[in-house]
C-alpha cells in the first residue's frame, strides 16, 4: 500500500514557495503523486486508504539534501570517518545522498580493485544513499576506464601537495598529466580538482609560534586558489566539451575567473562549504586546530563576495567536505604537540550541520530557501548524474526527503552529533534550524526523537558513462549480437565441474560466463540486452564447486554491474526459463537452493560473497524434500516479490 506524507509547508523546488498538501509515496519508495492543496489532501483520504500517514504539520518538507563532498576514510582508516557514522551524521543532517572523495581511505578509489573495495565494505551500513569519485592515479592511467565504467561520479585530482600521511598515497597532478586525461576520457566525464597551486616561491610558516592560527594562514594565501582556477579555467575554455569542477573554494579572488570562464561557455561549475562562509580567521583562538583545513578559512572581509557568488550562481554547489580525523592526527591530544597548526591534519567535522550553518547565516546576505534547495539539492543532483531521480520532488523520482523546522534553535555538543570524531569547530555555537526527520525512499531513516531506522541506503553509481574494454588486451568470451563478456587470455572457461550446454541469451552470458570463468577478475562485462533466458543443465550436483562458482559470480554481477532493477531482470528470466525445468530434480541437487539465495540477495542484499557461500552451505545441509516441494510451490510468489522489489519488469 501506498504512503502519504502532509505538511503545511512543502517546497517541491520547482515551484516558488511553499505548499499545504501531501506526497503519495508506492511501496517501492517512489513519489506516485503529489497532492496540491488541502482539498486535494481530504478527498484523497476519504476516498482512498494509505498503509500509512506521517502528517508532519508545520515543518517544512523538502528534497533530501545532497552533499558532492565527504571524506568516508574506510576501508583503512575507519577510526578517522566510517561509513555507518558518516551515514548516521548525514541522516541527522537531512542529508539523503553524499558523495565519497577517493583520498583518505587505504587504498585510496583510484583504481577498479579500490572502487570494488569501497562497495564491499560499504554494504549493510548505509544509512543514506551512496555516490563515489574516482581518483586520478599518476602512476597509471591503464585502470582508468574501468574506473569510470564502474559507476564513479567522476574522477578527483589536486594539484598541490597533500600533507602526510595521505600525500604519498594520493600525489598530485601537473597541468601536462590532466592534459594527458583529457585526451583520453570521453567528452562529459566529470573532471573535479581541488584547487589550490604551489606557489613558485613557497611563504615559510612562522614555526617559533605554531599554536597560533596565523602562523598556517599565512602559508596558504589566496594566490594558491587563483593559480589553480586560472589553470582548470583555461582548460575548460580549451576542452569545451568537459566537465570541470571546482571543490571547496574559500578565496572571493577566485569568482571572477570563474564568472568570466562560464561567460565563454566552458563546463565549469563552483562548490564552496560552509565553513568559508560562517567562520572567519580573526575568531579562531590558538590551539584550536579543529579550525584548520585546506584552503583555509580565512578573514571575514572574504565572506561577503562568497554570499553574492552563491546568489548569484557563480558558485553553483555548498558542499562539507567534511574530513574529520582522530584526536592525535589533529593535535588535539594533551602533550606539547597539543594546538599545533603546523603539524595538523586539515579537515573539518560538519557534514551533520551543513543545512544548520547555512541556514542560521543566509537571512541577513539575502539568501532564502531557495537558494539552499539549489546549492544543495538540485545542483548537486545534476554534478553527479542523479537528476532523474534526485533533487526534486517530482512523480517518479525518489522519495529523499529532509523534514526540518527552520525556526528552532539548538546547542551544538559532542553529546548530539554522530560523527566517530566530534571535534568541530562549531562545538557550542547555538545553531537555527533543527532536522525533524529524514526520509530515504519512502523509509526514515532518522527520527529526532527516535533515532535511527534501518541501515537501508543504497550504492548509487553514475549510469550515463560507457563501459570500454581494450580490445587488444581481452579476448570475446561469449556473445549473441546483444551482449559480449570479454575475458583475458589463458583463462579458464570451463571447470570441470560445470556443465555442458549453454544456449545463449543476453543475461546467460553474463551471469554463467561469470559463474563459468575460474578467475573472476578476468572478466569484463560491456553491453547487453536482456532477452529469454535458456538453459539445459548448467550446475552439477557436487554442491561445493556449485557453491564457489556462485560466489564468484554473484559477486562479479554485483560489484561489476552493481545494478538491482538489472540483476531483478536476469533472476526473473532465471526463475521463468530454467527453475521450471527443475523443480522437480531429486533433492541432491542443489540447483533449488541456489535459486532460492539469489533471490534472497535482492531482498536482503547479503553483504559480501563469502556470507552468500555460507548461508548457502548453512541451508542445504537441513533442506528435506517436503522444503523443495514447499519452494516449487512458492516459486510464483517468490518471483513476483522479487519483481516488486526491485521496481517491476525492466526492459533493456
Amino acid at each position: 500500500m501506498d504512503l502519504l506524507f502532509l505538511s503545511r509547508r512543502i517546497y517541491l523546488g520547482t515551484e516558488e514557495g511553499f505548499m499545504h498538501g501531501g506526497i503519495i509515496v508506492n511501496s517501492e519508495g517512489i513519489i506516485k503523486q503529489i497532492l496540491r492543496s488541502a482539498q486535494e489532501v481530504n478527498s484523497y483520504l476519504y476516498n482512498i486508504e494509505s498503509e500509512a500517514v506521517y502528517d508532519f504539520e508545520n515543518m517544512v518538507l523538502m528534497p533530501g539534501l545532497i552533499d558532492v563532498n565527504v571524506h568516508i576514510n574506510e576501508p583503512g582508516r575507519k577510526d578517522w570517518e566510517g561509513f555507518l557514522n558518516a551515514t548516521k551524521a548525514a541522516a541527522a543532517g537531512g542529508f539523503t545522498t553524499i558523495i565519497d572523495r577517493p583520498t583518505n581511505s587505504i587504498p585510496p578509489t583510484t583504481s577498479m580493485a579500490a572502487l570494488k573495495a569501497k562497495l564491499c565494505t560499504a554494504r549493510g551500513k548505509l544509512y543514506v544513499d551512496v555516490g563515489f569519485w574516482g581518483g586520478l592515479n599518476t602512476k597509471d592511467w591503464s585502470d582508468m576506464p574501468a574506473l569510470i565504467a564502474g559507476g564513479v561520479m567522476g574522477l578527483q585530482c589536486t594539484l598541490v601537495e597533500s600533507p602526510e600521511p595521505v600525500g604519498k598515497e594520493y600525489p598530485p597532478i601537473t597541468k601536462e598529466q590532466l592534459e594527458t586525461v583529457l585526451q583520453k576520457v570521453d567528452d562529459g566525464i566529470l573532471i573535479a580538482v581541488h584547487a589550490e597551486e604551489a606557489l613558485d616561491i613557497p611563504i615559510k610558516a612562522n614555526e617559533e609560534e605554531p599554536k597560533c592560527y596565523e602562523s598556517f594562514l599565512r602559508t596558504r594565501p589566496a594566490e594558491m586558489e587563483v593559480k589553480a582556477v586560472r589553470t582548470i579555467a583555461e582548460l575548460a575554455v580549451k576542452h569545451k566539451k568537459k566537465h570541470f569542477h571546482l571543490l571547496n573554494l574559500s578565496a572571493n579572488e577566485v569568482l571572477p575567473i570563474i564568472k568570466d570562464c562560464k561567460a565563454k561557455g566552458a563546463k565549469l561549475t563552483a562548490e564552496t562549504c560552509p565553513h568559508y562562509l560562517s567562520l572567519a580567521a580573526e575568531d579562531v583562538e590558538d590551539c584550536r586546530t579543529e579550525f584548520k583545513t585546506h584552503p583555509p578559512i580565512r578573514a571575514r572581509s572574504n565572506q561577503a563576495a562568497l554570499w553574492d557568488g552563491v546568489k548569484s550562481g557563480v558558485i553553483d554547489i555548498i558542499a562539507s567536505d567534511h574530513s574529520p580525523a582522530t584526536p592525535g592526527p589533529k593535535c588535539l591530544t594533551y602533550g606539547r604537540t597539543r594546538g599545533n597548526f603546523l603539524n595538523a591534519w586539515p579537515g573539518i567535522s560538519s557534514l551533520q550541520l551543513g543545512l544548520s550553518v547555512m541556514w542560521t547565516h543566509c537571512e541577513k546576505h539575502g539568501l532564502g530557501m531557495q537558494h539552499l534547495y539549489k546549492t544543495m539539492c538540485e545542483n548537486p543532483a545534476i554534478l553527479c548524474g542523479l537528476e532523474n531521480s534526485k533533487g526534486k520532488i517530482i512523480e517518479g523520482y525518489d522519495a529523499d526527503f529532509c523534514i526540518w523546522d527552520p525556526d528552532a534553535e539548538f546547542h551544538v555538543d559532542a553529546d548530539m552529533l554522530f560523527s566517530t570524531n566530534k571535534a568541530t569547530p562549531y562545538m557550542n555555537q547555538r545553531l537555527r534550524g533543527m532536522v525533524h526527520a529524514t526520509v530515504v525512499r519512502g523509509l526514515h531513516v532518522y527520527q529526532q526523537h527516535e533515532g535511527f531506522g534501518q541501515p537501508l541506503g543504497r550504492i548509487v553509481l553514475r549510469k550515463n558513462v560507457k563501459k570500454v574494454v581494450n580490445e587488444s588486451k581481452y579476448n570475446v568470451f561469449g556473445y549473441d549480437g546483444k551482449a559480449k563478456v570479454w575475458r583475458k587470455p589463458n583463462t579458464a572457461l570451463q571447470p570441470k565441474n560445470i556443465v555442458s550446454t549453454v544456449k545463449h541469451g543476453g543475461g546467460s552470458v553474463m551471469v554463467w560466463g561469470a559463474i563459468a570463468a575460474s578467475g573472476v577478475e578476468n572478466l569484463v562485462f560491456v553491453e547487453g540486452n536482456m532477452d529469454r533466458l535458456q538453459y539445459k543443465r548448467i550446475l552439477g550436483h557436487n554442491l561445493q564447486p556449485s557453491v564457489d562458482k556462485l560466489n564468484l559470480g554473484a559477486s562479479w554481477i554485483f560489484q561489476q554491474d552493481n545494478d538491482p532493477k538489472h540483476t531483478a531482470k536476469i533472476v526473473k528470466d532465471w526463475l521463468l526459463y530454467y527453475a521450471p525445468r527443475q523443480l522437480h530434480s531429486t533433492p541432491q541437487s542443489p540447483d533449488l537452493n541456489i535459486i532460492e539465495h539469489v533471490w534472497e540477495i535482492l531482498v536482503r542484499t547479503i553483504t559480501s560473497a563469502e556470507l552468500l557461500k555460507d548461508k548457502l552451505m548453512e541451508e542445504w545441509q537441513n533442506i528435506s524434500v517436503e522444503e523443495l516441494e514447499n519452494l516449487a510451490a512458492s516459486m510464483p510468489r517468490r518471483l513476483q516479490a522479487v519483481i516488486d522489489a526491485n521496481g517491476g519488469p525492466t526492459k533493456y
